[in-house]
């Protein structure tokens, strides 16, 4: 993702920022336009929205569910 981004100028990666809110351009579907921060913020998007949700590393039972070798 890093590599990519960084033949993409314009894109940007916003890290620890949990989303409160999607923003769409229809009140319930239709395309998605940027998010909300739990802070507050918006940030706003002309071609895509990625969001991730961080994984299950810091969970010992779902790590030992999912991949015994860990």
């Amino acid at each position: 993702l890093l590599d990519t981004l960084s033949t993409h100028p314009n894109a940007s990666l916003v890290t620890g920022a949990p989303v409160k809110s999607i923003i769409r351009s229809g009140q319930i579907s239709g395309e998605v336009q940027g998010v909300v921060l739990e802070n507050g913020k918006r940030v706003r998007a002309k071609k895509a929205v990625i969001l991730t949700a961080g994984g299950f590393a810091g969970n010992g039972k779902m790590l030992n569910m999912y991949d015994p070798r860990i």
